[in-house]
């Protein structure tokens, strides 16, 4: 990657200055426990930490740990690593971000390394529970199983009138096995970005990233598949101390129909009461019939959309000044058709009708 051997040749050249080097450690941690209410269920929490409930309590699904540390070597260079550990994955920990920022000017910043991609409105706080009023992000709208890349981005900060205006530009690589179908999927030139813009209570986003060299071999296939895709979101946030709105739409296109295209969304609306802020979310996940993909025995991937929505209600309490309590109750339908006998691997959604409760305790320090 010639852009990324020139962005480090730049920090690397710049100055340093003579004091010592400024380091803090800051770190959050989720515990949550849950079950579903039938027996015969089993409730995906997160495709791709392979998170599941299933009738017996349990605390591994939505438990994990993350400890951030940021190291300052001057006024403008800095260093960020974050490493997590899913107890979902027995506890196997990663690094999600370890990166060099560079303050270019006072409203560009630089970053190289392995970075989180702003696909989403939680994208940068996607591990922080904190951050959010549910239990876990709508697993029909954030399961993408990539989400940071090792790359490169830069950041904007600008106004518009009376808005306040973020922008992110990032380019970059990354690979992965697709823990729902075990295929093995290497983006090579990633090249995206997003816009936020925020006036007073209101927040407005979009992202949209693309890749033509996108190499996909299915699980049993000696040879990769170009697969040039395509992902696009928007979201909306009103939020003025007490009522909470929120909203967000993604779209997943492959441009030359292997796959169906996909799109999901949610919507959010709760009321701070106190310390209490009830919530209830809608959110859904449907392919669109547009593959022309045809598999052995001639059955056709357009005719096997996958189908899922799910409700959600629940409440959080702000017990403490860096601490919640979330209590969830979560109703989920799969509409997606069976799969052929022998196509299960392809062509099966992982989710499946389920009912489920969960609570989780949310804790920064």
């Amino acid at each position: 990657m010639k852009l990324m051997h020139w962005a480090v040749v730049v920090i690397c050249a710049s100055p340093l200055a003579s004091h010592a080097f400024e380091t803090r450690l800051n770190g959050f941690i989720s515990v949550g426990a849950g079950m579903t209410l039938q027996e015969d269920q089993t409730f995906i929490t997160d495709p791709v930490n392979f998170g599941s409930y299933d009738n017996e309590l349990s605390i591994k699904p939505d438990t994990m740990v993350a400890i951030q540390s940021l190291s300052k070597v001057n006024d403008r260079l800095s260093a960020t690593a974050q490493l997590v550990g899913y107890a979902g994955s027995e506890f196997n920990v990663k690094f999600e971000w370890a990166y060099v920022n560079y303050e270019l000017f006072d409203t560009v910043d630089l970053k190289v390394g392995r970075i989180r991609m702003p696909l989403f409105n939680y994208s940068s706080s996607l591990d922080l529970g904190y951050s959010y009023a549910w239990v876990r992000p709508p697993v029909e709208v954030y399961n993408v199983f990539l989400t940071g890349l090792e790359g490169i981005s830069t950041d904007f900060d600008f106004s518009l009138g009376n808005w306040y205006g973020s922008a992110t530009v990032f380019y970059g690589e990354t690979q992965g096995t697709d823990p729902e179908s075990g295929s093995f999927v290497e983006f090579e030139s990633i090249l995206g970005g997003s816009v936020a813009l925020e006036n007073g209570n209101f927040i407005l986003r979009g992202s949209h990233s693309m890749d033509d060299n996108v190499n996909l071999t299915r699980l049993g296939a000696s040879e990769p598949t170009l697969l040039p895709m395509t992902f696009s979101s928007a979201s909306a946030i009103y939020d003025n101390g007490t009522f909470l709105l929120n909203g967000e739409y993604t779209l997943t296109r492959f441009t030359n129909n292997l796959n169906n295209d996909e799109a999901a969304w949610y919507t959010t609306a709760g009321m701070r009461i106190g310390s209490f802020t009830p919530h209830i979310t809608y959110a859904s996940f449907k392919q669109k019939e547009t593959s022309t993909t045809v598999l052995p025995g001639g059955v056709n991937l357009k005719d096997y959309p996958q189908e899922i929505s799910s409700i959600t209600t629940g409440v959080r309490w702000d017990f403490d000044i860096a601490a919640a309590i979330k209590l969830e109750y979560t109703t989920r339908t799969d509409k997606t058709p069976s799969a052929p006998v022998g196509y299960e691997a392809f062509l099966s959604s992982p989710f499946g009708d389920a009912q489920a409760i969960s609570i989780a305790v949310d804790v920064v320090f």
